[in-house]
């Protein structure tokens, strides 16, 4: 009898059960343990199969994706030397530990691993683990791991869920523009379509951060800016210009937004983030006892408005401008329009039965956008706001909404606690303020550096 064959398929199945148990975990970083704990399993099954080549793949591999995993907890990518220096370990590997062609396969998959991990496009991601997934299999059919194979479509069927559900309700086009529309009963906001842009404002407040102008492309990107400076002016507007990137798109945003940062300011750089679906926040006990979260109605108005003063703004002395925001929550909030496109909710936390943490949560019934997220200074980093934020996660996806966009500031404290609570990033946008002060000899001088810009903005994406 085999006693190794017949070893390998049992930590096959341990692999399996590792693998089905992952699926059923809504924290991040659970289920990459389990994931891990599924690779190694994986790997010792190849080695007592005689697939050494395989076996050290996978455990390198497992290494490898564990390392990227604590990086991208703090929202961090490892430094290019650390990279190559796996992919030469799997080149070295691979020409070392060959046995036959099919170990083709197991190389393969690696690869494409490899690329697919540092895909930005959901869509990319889950197309390239499912054809990772396949490889496998027919990597496990040709060495005999026949148990191994429940562990691959075990992680397979999942994915092929995930894909068909994303044509429907996982895509992210201009997603700018319908949280904006969402925000319409709050602050009046209107959004126009125009033939290169679209034009986000209020009719309550001339806050920057809710009067723009948006460029989904880089198609016509100088004339854009001359209609954008006109266009904005007419509304007594600053001209702003909002340039949206992600991986989906065909330019590089990135490029495009540091070579216009050359002539004009950069207003603000933020960074969109989606809670991965189905997984909730890592769940720190709160250290303060005696909390309460509630869903709040227009009876609890000045209870919230004080802690969207002191918590979101920060400030027990507001500003004009600061004030006017004041009001307009204010009198949302006793005077709420939910409609039927929209819905918002605002949730509060009490220490004591004093309002200490506040958000708001706006939705279409489907998708929510978290917003207006702010603690009193005194109860910070006391866990508060993720407990509230899974608080009202819970009570949102009992009413049918399925997926939990944020916007916050790029590089900021906020983007790593919403990174480390399963938030990931879909997109970043820079707002750049097109410069009223520059005379007409000047913007010509930058209309003639068109080809700079355009060369710019048309480089390949690496995705």
């Amino acid at each position: 009898m085999d006693w190794y064959f017949i070893s390998a398929q049992i930590v096959g199945a341990v692999a399996a059960i590792f693998t089905i148990i992952s699926l059923f975990q809504n924290v991040r970083y659970r289920t990459m343990l389990l994931l891990t704990g599924a690779n190694v399993a994986l790997a010792t099954a190849y080695f007592l199969l005689g697939r050494i080549l395989g076996g050290t793949l996978v455990a390198v591999s497992a290494a490898k994706t564990l390392v990227f995993f604590f990086y991208t907890m703090n929202n961090k990518r490892p430094n290019f030397k650390i990279v190559l220096a796996i992919e030469a370990i799997f080149i070295g590997l691979a020409i070392f530990l060959w046995q036959d062609v099919v170990d083709m396969f197991i190389i393969l998959d690696c690869v494409i691993v490899t690329i697919t991990s540092w895909q930005s496009d959901i869509f990319v991601l889950r197309v390239g683990y499912l054809v990772s997934a396949l490889l496998l299999i027919t990597f496990d059919i040709f060495v005999r791991g026949y148990s191994l194979i429940a562990s691959e479509v075990c992680s397979t069927i999942p994915i092929l869920i995930m894909l068909i559900r994303y044509s429907y309700a996982g895509r992210i086009d201009n997603l700018v523009e319908k949280y904006y529309e969402s925000m319409r009963d709050i602050f009046d906001m209107h959004v126009e379509e125009n033939a290169r842009y679209n034009l986000v404002y209020s009719n309550k407040t001339d806050d920057m951060n809710y009067n723009f102008a948006v460029k989904n492309d880089s198609v016509d990107i100088l004339e854009t800016i001359k209609d954008i400076r006109k266009d904005m002016g007419e509304h007594s507007l600053r001209p702003l210009i909002y340039l949206p990137f992600n991986a989906k798109t065909n330019d590089n945003y990135i490029d495009l937004a540091e070579t216009m940062n050359m002539y004009y300011k950069t207003a603000y750089h933020d960074v969109w983030m989606k809670l991965l679906t189905g997984y909730n926040l890592n769940n720190t006990k709160c250290k303060l006892k005696n909390m309460e979260f509630r869903k709040v109605d227009s009876t609890c108005a000045d209870e919230v408005v004080k802690v969207f003063t002191n918590g979101f703004l920060s400030t027990t002395t507001p500003t004009p401008d600061q004030q006017k925001m004041i009001d307009i929550v204010e009198h949302f909030l006793k005077n709420p329009k939910n409609t039927d496109n929209f819905v918002e909710n605002t949730y509060l936390a009490y220490y004591y039965g004093v309002p200490v943490s506040m958000l708001m949560v706006v939705s279409d019934k489907q998708r929510g956008f978290i917003c207006k997220v702010g603690t009193v200074p005194k109860y910070r980093r006391k866990h508060i706001a993720s407990n509230l934020i899974q608080f009202a996660v819970d009570c949102e996806r009992k009413n049918g909404v399925q997926d939990f966009y944020l916007c916050t500031e790029k590089y900021s404290a906020a983007e790593k606690f919403y990174a480390y609570n399963s938030f990931i990033e879909i997109m970043q946008g820079y707002c750049l303020e097109l410069d009223v002060s520059t005379d007409e000899s000047e913007f010509e001088s930058l209309i003639s550096k068109k080809d700079t810009i355009e060369s710019a903005a048309n480089k390949k994406v690496v995705n």
